[in-house]
């Protein structure tokens, strides 16, 4: 049987998957950037749409897409903290467990 702080000094030595870590760090940067100018873009369009221009489209296409980008963010955001965790799965939450009857 193993100690926890045997584990946890396991875990101390252990090595980063650096090529895995550099892709979703880059790929979480690259989405906060584009929902960034997604944002400015929607906001641009609404502007537009007060002054008279039709914008619509624009405006509906830039939301969704701001919308898709930080939802892909925070999905790689989780990875990248179960990555530095040391654990491959995201984080469950917690919740009633129904036996079988």
């Amino acid at each position: 049987m193993t100690s926890p702080h045997q584990h946890r000094a396991d875990r101390a030595g252990r090595r980063l998957p650096r090529g895995r870590l550099a892709l979703l760090a880059l790929g979480l940067t690259g989405c906060v950037v584009a929902w960034g100018l997604l944002v400015e873009l929607a906001v641009g369009a609404g502007r537009q749409l007060g002054t008279g221009d039709g914008a619509w489209a624009v405006l509906v296409v830039a939301t969704v897409a701001a919308a898709a980008c930080l939802l892909l963010g925070l999905l790689l955001g989780v990875r990248l903290a179960a990555l530095l965790r040391d654990d491959p799965r995201p984080p469950r939450t917690p919740g009633r467990r129904v036996s079988g009857r």
